[in-house]
């Protein structure tokens, strides 16, 4: 869920910042998770994506590998602080 929560932070940090464009950055964003981490991924020969997607922390519990809780709070701090950052930018609009 933090690797989800943060590409949804980086959609309201664009709506708070860039209400014209944030609809394609949004959907920009998601195109590059994806590309990224599912089609570039195999090609760099690692195993679950880069580095640069978002859902590589997630780890392989069927094959016994042990849980590194460090990822995903780094995660959801960071969604955390990029939505409150995107809402403080909206609250800041005259939106009415």
């Amino acid at each position: 869920m933090p690797a989800a929560w943060l590409v949804g932070a980086l959609c309201v940090l664009a709506h708070g910042l860039l209400p014209r464009a944030c609809m394609a950055i949004s959907w920009t964003v998601w195109f590059a998770t994806v590309a990224l981490g599912q089609i570039a991924g195999p090609l760099y020969g690692v195993w679950g994506g880069t580095p640069f997607e978002p859902f590589h922390h997630i780890p392989n519990t069927v094959t016994g590998h042990p849980f590194d809780p460090v990822p995903p709070l780094v995660l959801t701090t960071l969604s955390a602080l990029l939505s409150a950052g995107g809402l403080l930018a909206l609250s800041r609009r005259d939106i009415g």
